[in-house]
């Protein structure tokens, strides 16, 4: 993509199989935000970073301090899975690929999901984000093939939440936001590497 900092986005997100006959497998595994394995189900009773009380009131147990804000090595997916060098990307990152990027949309893409298109400001290069939703302890198994949400890094203010880039469209055009959401919550990952 040829940015400033020299950071190099992956093309695909984690754990995708474009080798697949079945789309749901070319978004990647979905994580909790902490966690390194996928799941079956997103919520706070099986959020390995908190406790639940009987009272449905939850106990943050790592990484709710500004000291402590952003994911160390050993509970980030990305550089589990991958190796050194590579981990969730930064809301700064974000803003960096967002700033030296044109946003498209790809509504035609063959495996009938909105595709979202990064096309460098600088070099031409691009990278594709597959509308690939959300998992939450409300509905597991459904994908939402108009949007793509993905970690970043980063805490939110209130240590339950962490940020997350969400990837929609509107009309015909695509827009994104980024916003604190639970950290419990299941999205894809797309890794970085600097």
């Amino acid at each position: 993509m040829g940015l400033p900092s020299g950071t190099r986005w992956c093309k695909h997100n984690l754990g995708a199989n474009l080798n697949s006959d079945n789309p749901h497998e070319f978004f990647g595994n979905y994580y909790s935000w902490g966690e390194t394995v996928p799941k079956e189900t997103y919520n706070w009773d099986y959020y390995k970073l908190a406790k639940l009380s009987r009272k449905d009131s939850v106990t943050i147990l790592k990484y709710f301090s500004e000291e402590n804000d952003t994911l160390m090595p050993e509970d980030d997916a990305a550089t589990i899975l991958l190796g050194d060098g590579f981990h969730i990307p930064s809301i700064e990152q974000w803003h960096e690929l967002l700033d030296n990027t044109t946003l498209e949309l790809d509504t035609d893409y063959e495996y009938k999901t909105n595709m979202f298109v990064l096309r460098s400001k600088i070099n031409g290069k691009a990278i594709g984000i597959f509308g690939s939703g959300t998992k939450t302890s409300f509905n597991n198994k459904t994908y939402d093939y108009d949007n793509a949400c993905l970690w970043t890094s980063n805490i939110g203010k209130d240590s339950k939440y962490a940020y997350r880039i969400a990837f929609t469209t509107s009309s015909k055009d695509a827009t994104f936001n980024i916003s604190e959401v639970y950290r419990c919550t299941g999205y894809p990952i797309r890794a970085v590497y600097n």
